[in-house]
């Protein structure tokens, strides 16, 4: 079990990435589905009837915590926000928190989600790897998100959040979103279709971007 464990936490991590939500779901029951059996047998000499029971359930906790914690990989999500599957092409995830603010998320990004007490609009969303469009109702609480390279900040708006291995890319397409490196005081600001490119001793600059970048980066979520 210790191995299975392993593997279901490792071994499996970057299938599990590109698979959507639900396919995840349907995977655990399948899983869970062919181990039980072979689960149960092996806890049956383990002495008395409540011995053999302790050591099922002890044992079969440990094989739905490994199986879990692969439902989260790619998106950790607080518990007021739900997560459904857009059956739009391309696929993403789509990641509700109230009526504050909706989150697209590509297969492969990385997020996760830090609520704010007793309101809908989420504190903080980091982003680690790939890229989300967010879209923040007007009237909630600010929200931060952050990547290894930048913050953003907004109260209302619609953007994208490239976040890649050397920088972070931001488009803008309604609204306005301040923009400021990790630690770092200097902000920009983006209006719509303005764009700015956060890399490691570059100067923040905010640029129009051409239709064929804008383009690019919102096909990427079906637009």
């Amino acid at each position: 079990m210790r191995l299975l464990g392993s593997l279901t936490r490792h071994g499996l991590s970057r299938v599990l990435r590109s698979l959507s939500a639900f396919a995840r779901r349907r995977w655990m029951v399948h899983l869970i589905l062919a181990i039980l059996p072979q689960h149960a047998a092996a806890c049956a000499d383990k002495g008395s009837p409540m011995r053999r029971l302790e050591a099922y359930l002890k044992e079969f906790a440990g094989l739905l915590a490994a199986v879990f914690s692969t439902l989260l990989i790619g998106a950790q999500v607080a518990h007021s926000c739900e997560i459904s599957t857009s059956e739009n092409t391309p696929p993403r995830e789509i990641i509700t928190c109230g009526d504050a603010v909706t989150i697209e998320r590509e297969p492969a990004a990385e997020l996760q989600i830090t609520e704010r007490p007793n309101e809908a609009a989420p504190r903080i969303i980091e982003v680690q790897g790939g890229a989300i469009l967010i879209n923040i109702s007007p009237g909630h609480s600010p929200t931060e998100v952050r990547t290894p390279h930048a913050i953003a900040t907004v109260r209302g708006t619609t953007y994208v959040v490239d976040a890649g291995a050397e920088q972070t890319s931001v488009f803008v397409l309604e609204g306005g979103v301040n923009v400021r490196r990790p630690n770092e005081p200097t902000t920009v600001t983006l209006e719509v279709g303005e764009g700015t490119d956060v890399t490691l001793g570059e100067p923040l600059a905010v640029r129009k971007w051409g239709a064929a970048r804008a383009e690019a980066l919102l096909a990427r979520f079906g637009r």
